[in-house]
């Protein structure tokens, strides 16, 4: 999508602006789990022992994560590669 958007074909992928807010955001959380798992990470072998549920709890929080709502995206994913492009299709006079 990036390189799409980088060539210049910005408006087709914008067309599809729910999938591309979709994958987008769940992008965008998906990397602020991955910086606390690996923060929680460091946490856990040199943070002091009372902390340790806290770390263990970010690092499964992100699994969970990423095992049940970033697969979530991928028809929006998908959607947004198909290149489908209804949306210009449509005539002010249909509505």
């Amino acid at each position: 999508l990036g390189a799409r958007m980088a060539a210049g074909e910005v408006r087709p992928v914008l067309a599809q602006g729910e999938h591309f807010m979709q994958v987008f955001g769940h992008g965008v959380v998906a990397w602020m789990w991955l910086d606390m798992a690996h923060r929680a990470t460091h946490g856990l072998m040199d943070g002091p022992e009372a902390d340790t549920v806290f770390h263990t709890g970010c690092i499964e929080a992100a699994r969970a994560f990423f095992a049940t709502e970033l697969p979530a995206v991928k028809p929006s994913f998908e959607a947004l590669e198909s290149g489908e492009d209804s949306a210009f299709r449509f005539r002010a006079e249909w509505f």
